[in-house]
């Protein structure tokens, strides 16, 4: 297999990485629904927004790693990753 540019790595995960923000923006807000916060905020209330911080992270991580590998042709593009009903359902059987 060829070598790819690092400059190219770097702006295939770029992009990828913006992509995949805006899918798990959807899903941060609908995850914490931050207008129902107590306040002031109580501890329960805290370790959501933790939890959906933690989890837009990984998740983005996976997403753009994921996208770049398939633009690069080395994993089967068998999973729209920024289709969040086919991203969570590869995520679903992941964690069965």
């Amino acid at each position: 297999m060829d070598k790819i540019k690092t400059s190219e790595l770097i702006s295939k995960l770029a992009l990828a990485s913006e992509e995949a923000c805006k899918c798990e923006d959807e899903n941060f807000f609908r995850v914490t629904n931050l207008e129902q916060l107590h306040n002031p905020i109580t501890p329960e209330d805290l370790v959501k927004v933790v939890r959906a911080t933690t989890d837009f992270s990984r998740f983005v991580y996976i997403r753009t790693i994921c996208k770049t590998l398939q633009e690069l042709d080395i994993i089967e593009n068998d999973v729209d990753v920024f289709n969040n009903d086919d991203f969570r359902n590869a995520l679903g059987k992941a964690f069965k």
